[in-house]
């Protein structure tokens, strides 16, 4: 049965955009981190990293569009 009243899934609207472009960012230095000690680029400590600045992302753009 259709309601007339719209629930919305999203308490609180986040900037999705803002959060992305910091997992991105976050991303993409995290997997560089590694190449400044020599190791490779495209290694097991460049994925780890990556995924470490990312996480890290998603907290900072929650952060940032929360303003």
């Amino acid at each position: 049965m259709l309601t007339a009243c719209a629930i919305l899934a999203d308490q609180f609207p986040m900037g999705r955009g803002v959060i992305g472009i910091c997992v991105l960012l976050g991303g993409i230095v995290g997997g560089y981190v590694p190449v400044l000690w020599g190791a490779s680029s495209l290694g097991a400590q460049s994925l780890l990293f990556g995924a470490i600045g990312s996480i890290a992302g998603v907290f900072a753009g929650a952060r940032i569009s929360d303003g």
